[in-house]
C-alpha cells in the first residue's frame, strides 16, 4: 500500500502584497494525506514456496472451507467422514513387540499397517530337525519345550557330539514313588559256593525294572573255619594271638554310550568288612589261662557290632575251638551299607573280597579263622563264540559276565572294558537283595 503526505500552498495578502515572496503565512495550517489503495509486492511464504503477491485467496480444500465475517477470516473442518476414528482423547497404550533372534520392520500404505519379520538361521545340530509332532499337530519351527509333569522326570546329557533326552516315569505307588526292595535273581536254583578274592573281581549284569532307593545290600554267604580247634602247650608268660581282617567291595556300573559303548562306566561303589581276633593268655606255668574270640563287623547301615566269648582253666595244655563262634558259621547274611538310588535300567555289579591275616607265637591258631564264600547259582558251562573266529573266553554270554582281574587287590576302577572280562566256569550268578529300611 502506497501513502503520500504534502502541504498545500495558498496565496494570501495578509502579510504583504508582493506575490514573489513566500511567507509562512502563505501555507495552510493542515496537511494533505493521499493513500494509494492498490497492494503491490507483499511477500507471502507457504511451505517451501515464497512469492511477492498483490492478492491472497483462501481456497477450500481437503475438507477445510473458509469464510469472511467482516474483517475476520473463518475456517470450518469437515468431520462426517471419520466413521471409525477414535476420539482425540482416546489412548491405545504403547504397543510393544518383543523379539528374540528376530528382526522386524513396519510400513504403512492406503490399506493399513504392514509388519515384516525375519528369523536368524538356527545354528548347530538343530538345522537337522524337520519337525516335531504331538498328537495331530506338527511343529516345524520355533522353540520346542519338554515340560515335566506328574510322575515324569526329564534329564539331558551330552556324550561327544550326541545329545540325549531321558524320560523317567515314577514307579507305581504314588507320585514320584521309588521302591525300597529289589532282589536278584528272583529264582534260586543249582546253588553253589564260590570264592572271589585277591585281585579278581566278578562282574554280572542285572536289570532293575523300577526306580529304587537303597540303604544297604544283603548277600547270602557261606562262612566256615579251616579247622575246629587249636591246641597249645602252656608256658609261662605266653600269649598266642590271631587277627583276620576281611574287606568286601561292591561296585555298580552302567554301559557306556557312543565311543564308550564297549566299556562299563562307574555308577556307585561301597564296601564293608569285619575283624576276627582269637587270643590265649597265661601269666605263668600252672596259672589260670584265658582264651576267646572277638569279632567286629558292620551292621545293616554300617554301624559296628562286637561279639566276644571267653573261657579260663588251669592246665598244662590249652585249646581254643570254633564252638564259641558257631553263630558266625554256615549260611549267613553279609550286609553292606549303600545309601543311594537307581533309575530303572541295566546295570553291572562287580564283587571283590580281600583278607589280611597275622598270627603270633604259633601258626596253629590260624585253623580257627573264618572263611567267606559267595552263595551263587551255577549255570551251564558252555561258551558261545562268533562264527569264523577261534574260541575266545572274552566272547561273553550274557554280555559283561565273568572275571575281571587287576594288578591291585581290593581296588575299584572308573571303567571296565568288556574285552577285559573273561568267562568263569559255570557262569555263576550271585544272589543279593537291595533294601531300604530304617
Amino acid at each position: 500500500m502506497g501513502a503520500t503526505v504534502s502541504h498545500a500552498y495558498s496565496l494570501t495578502q495578509a502579510d504583504g502584497t508582493a506575490t514573489s515572496v513566500v511567507r509562512p503565512s502563505d501555507w495552510n495550517s493542515g496537511h494533505i494525506l493521499t493513500l494509494d489503495s492498490s497492494l503491490t509486492n507483499v511477500n507471502v511464504s507457504a511451505g517451501t514456496t515464497s512469492n511477492n503477491l498483490s492478492r491472497i485467496v483462501f481456497s477450500d480444500s481437503n475438507g477445510v472451507s473458509f469464510g469472511l465475517n467482516g474483517s475476520t477470516v473463518t475456517g470450518t473442518v469437515q468431520t462426517n467422514y471419520l466413521t471409525t476414528a477414535a476420539l482425540s482423547g482416546h489412548s491405545h497404550g504403547d504397543p510393544t513387540l518383543n523379539l528374540t533372534n528376530l528382526s522386524g520392520t513396519t510400513a504403512s500404505n492406503s490399506a493399513g499397517l504392514t509388519l515384516s519379520l525375519s528369523a536368524a538361521a538356527p545354528g548347530g545340530a538343530q538345522t537337522a530337525i524337520s519337525g516335531i509332532s504331538q498328537s495331530q499337530t506338527m511343529y516345524t519351527s520355533g522353540t520346542v519345550l519338554f515340560s515335566e509333569q506328574a510322575n515324569i522326570t526329564i534329564n539331558s546329557s551330552v556324550n561327544g557330539a550326541s545329545q540325549y533326552l531321558r524320560f523317567s516315569v515314577a514307579a507305581p505307588g504314588g507320585a514320584g514313588a521309588a521302591r525300597s526292595y529289589f532282589n536278584w535273581p528272583e529264582v534260586v536254583a543249582n546253588s553253589s559256593a564260590i570264592q572271589i578274592s585277591g585281585s579278581s573281581k566278578y562282574v554280572q549284569p542285572i536289570e532293575i525294572p523300577h526306580d529304587l532307593s537303597v540303604s544297604y545290600v544283603r548277600f547270602p554267604i557261606t562262612l566256615s573255619c579251616v579247622g575246629s580247634l587249636a591246641s597249645f602247650t602252656t608256658a609261662a608268660n605266653q600269649t598266642v594271638g590271631l587277627t583276620v581282617s576281611s574287606t568286601f567291595q561292591l561296585a555298580f556300573y552302567s554301559l557306556g554310550v557312543g565311543a564308550n559303548s564297549r566299556s562299563l562306566q562307574s555308577y556307585f561303589t561301597t564296601s564293608t568288612g569285619w575283624v576276627q581276633q582269637a587270643r590265649i593268655d597265661a601269666g605263668g606255668t600252672g596259672s589260670r589261662w584265658t582264651s576267646g574270640h572277638t569279632i567286629s563287623f558292620g551292621g545293616e547301615s554300617g554301624q559296628a557290632t562286637n561279639f566276644t566269648s571267653s573261657g579260663g582253666v588251669s592246665q598244662t595244655n590249652r585249646s581254643i575251638n570254633t564252638t564259641q563262634i558257631s553263630n558266625f558259621t554256615n549260611l549267613r547274611f553279609l550286609n553292606i551299607p549303600m545309601a543311594t538310588s537307581f533309575s530303572a535300567g541295566m546295570y553291572w555289579m562287580a564283587w571283590n573280597s580281600s583278607t589280611q591275616l597275622s598270627s603270633s607265637q604259633n601258626a596253629n591258631i590260624t585253623t580257627v579263622r573264618i572263611l567267606a564264600s559267595n552263595f551263587a547259582m551255577s549255570q551251564p558251562s558252555q561258551a558261545f563264540n562268533r562264527r569264523g573266529t577261534a574260541m575266545n573266553s572274552s566272547n561273553l554270554f550274557p554280555v559283561g559276565q565273568g572275571d575281571w582281574s587287576t594288578n591291585s587287590i581290593g581296588t575299584t576302577t572308573g571303567s571296565i572294558g568288556l574285552a577285559s572280562i573273561s568267562r568263569r566256569l559255570s557262569n555263576p550268578i550271585l544272589f543279593f537283595d537291595m533294601i531300604r529300611q530304617a
